[in-house]
């Protein structure tokens, strides 16, 4: 006599939850993969507001770091989205309180660096080591840092690629210069094409800089200063 097929419930009971599982996870991965800005450039710039302002730029191609240092007291002349006058530790402040903090840092040192930015991270903890400030719960799980979690990971697993002798930290404060405010306050300045010039060469794309291209802007209307 046969013996009658085991019956198969249990095991279609425990594949359901690995299905749903699987089908939510690819629901929120999937649009975070499509809008991964990795596969786009050979660099990844971090805007990084709280104990201390600076840029972090991850070279994905040849595993490096460059770590820009902003003067806490760094007076920037015109900070994005109309805020005006802030020093450099006050833009992020500035800006939450219309509850764009990041993007207002990010869009303020893209414009005063001249370099494109791609997201943003806020934190309070010491920023000695950008490996280890990265490597926080913050960063990963937290919402301050507009840089999507797929991004995040990749950050991570690149950032952990690199050697410590391929970490070059510039601090502006070391060519900064003093100044006094309208209101009498102390703050600090930099010369713009001096800190072109300190950045030139660090922060370059190797893909255009392959292709060699020259731009030329001219002006076709009778308007100066109008392109």
């Amino acid at each position: 006599m046969k013996k009658s097929a085991r019956p198969t419930s249990r095991t279609s009971f425990l594949l359901l939850p690995i299905f749903i599982i699987l089908a939510a996870a690819t629901w929120f991965l999937y649009p975070q993969f499509s809008a991964s800005h990795f596969d786009k450039f050979d660099r990844f710039n971090v805007a990084v507001s709280g104990d201390q302002v600076a840029l972090v730029s991850l070279n994905i191609a040849d595993k490096s770091l460059v770590v820009v240092k902003i003067p806490p007291d760094l007076y920037v002349p015109n900070v994005v989205h109309g805020y005006g006058q802030y020093k450099a530790q006050s833009v992020y402040g500035a800006g939450n309180l219309d509850h764009r903090g990041g993007e207002t840092l990010a869009g303020t040192l893209e414009d005063y660096l001249g370099i494109p930015v791609d997201g943003f991270f806020f934190s309070q903890k010491k920023f000695s080591d950008p490996k280890n400030a990265f490597l926080s719960p913050d960063f990963i799980f937290g919402n301050a840092s507009n840089i999507n979690f797929v991004d995040k990971i990749q950050f991570l697993f690149n950032l952990f690629k690199v050697r410590f002798d391929k970490v070059k930290t510039v601090d502006l404060s070391d060519y900064a210069s003093p100044l006094v405010l309208a209101d009498g306050s102390s703050a600090q300045t930099l010369d713009a094409t001096e800190v072109d010039q300190i950045l030139t060469g660090l922060l370059t794309e190797s893909r255009p800089q392959a292709e060699n291209f020259r731009v030329e802007v001219v002006n076709t209307t009778k308007v100066p200063g109008l392109g």
